[in-house]
């Protein structure tokens, strides 16, 4: 039986990543490319709320990328913004 999770697009960019300096930046490169990709497609095609959603992905994976990694949305959902408690 094949092991499905071996041919995963997470794991493809899990595999690419480098051994040396920023391993989770590295990683996340061919990410940022292919999102870029999708996002040029849906932007052509006219779906307008997938291309947004598309540029924030790009944002944060750029973001990561900089700062050498980390947790999803540590860097720019977790400033400022309404506050969860209603105030």
């Amino acid at each position: 039986m094949k092991n499905s999770s071996k041919n995963s697009p997470l794991r493809k960019y899990a595999d690419k990543r480098s051994s040396r300096g920023k391993p989770e930046a590295a990683g996340l490169l061919p990410l940022v490319k292919d999102l870029n990709q999708l996002q040029a497609r849906a932007e052509k095609k006219g779906y307008e709320f997938l291309s947004y959603l598309l540029h924030m992905a790009i944002l944060e994976a750029q973001s990561l990328a900089s700062a050498g990694g980390g947790e999803l949305g540590g860097s720019s959902r977790d400033q400022g913004g309404p506050s969860s408690d209603g105030s």
